[in-house]
């Protein structure tokens, strides 16, 4: 069974201004804004690592070779906008939206209910195409607080300790991002962490 999923486009946001990290940090200079900047960076990289969520929305595509399996789009949390595509003669063909259902509650979109008559496609690995959105939304302000209040705790971590190397983190220097995560941020992103079983990238 083919199950792949290639992210397409991410919004690009700020999920954290400057501003408010250095107010956050009480910083009030500007010498070392790059730096925190670097830092808001590296921490919203490891929050949705850790979580396995996408925060600002993102489109991905999801390949399958079959629509006569489990449909559920395992990105999350799921946004909107489904399209379903499949091969017919090596050209994609849209499948209307009337032939299919959609279960968007909870983290996780499915597409169910599919007739099958209206799809006689190719055999392809790729036969299926499913063109979806996941995230909380395009700004920071759909962003659960929790997850940025512990995004903020990293930064200020990571400032407040810069340079600091463990021999227990140096084991881990290959995975960086998640080097140095309060127990704040490592409750709050455990909480709100995603597990995908038996899917690939």
């Amino acid at each position: 069974m083919n199950d792949t999923y290639k992210q397409t486009s991410k919004t690009s946001a700020t999920i954290i201004s400057l501003v408010d990290m250095k107010l956050y940090l009480r910083v009030d200079h500007t010498t070392e804004d790059d730096l925190i900047t670097a830092l808001i960076s590296a921490a919203v990289k490891t929050a949705e690592k850790e979580m396995n969520r996408d925060l600002l929305t993102a489109t991905y595509e999801n390949r399958r070779d079959s629509i006569e399996q489990d449909l559920t789009l395992r990105r999350g949390p799921y946004y909107s906008s489904t399209k379903i595509e499949y091969l017919v003669d090596s050209v994609y063909t849209l499948l209307a939206s009337t032939e299919y259902d959609l279960a968007e509650g909870g983290i996780f979109g499915k597409i169910y209910s599919i007739d099958l008559s209206v799809a006689d496609y190719d055999v392809h690995p790729e036969a299926i195409k499913i063109t979806f959105v996941a995230g909380y939304g395009a700004t920071a302000a759909s962003i659960p607080d929790d997850i940025l209040t512990a995004i903020k705790s990293h930064v200020a971590y990571m400032y407040e300790n810069r340079g600091d190397c463990t021999e227990s983190s140096a084991y881990y220097v290959s995975d960086i991002l998640s080097l140095s995560l309060p127990l704040t941020c490592q409750l709050v992103y455990k909480n709100n962490k995603i597990v995908n079983l038996g899917c690939h990238y």
